[in-house]
């Protein structure tokens, strides 16, 4: 039996990507398609349900009596 030879890595999973499994994801970064549709789906929810904001958080703002020194 021959077995095709892995090219890379899946950095969501660890394990080796072939070319008959892999994608690119919006990183440039080689994956796994069922990883990758998994993590975009895990993203999405996770942001409908607020855990996870789009971007990070502005940092908080200064007050006058904190800067005055």
């Amino acid at each position: 039996m021959i077995f095709p030879q892995p090219s890379q890595m899946c950095w969501i999973c660890g394990h080796a990507v072939t070319t008959e499994t892999r994608t690119i994801d919006q990183h440039g970064s080689t994956v796994h398609e069922r990883c990758y549709a998994a993590r975009l789906a895990l993203a999405s929810e996770a942001l409908k349900l607020g855990k996870m904001s789009p971007r990070p958080a502005p940092p908080p703002k200064r007050t006058g009596a904190s800067s005055a020194r």
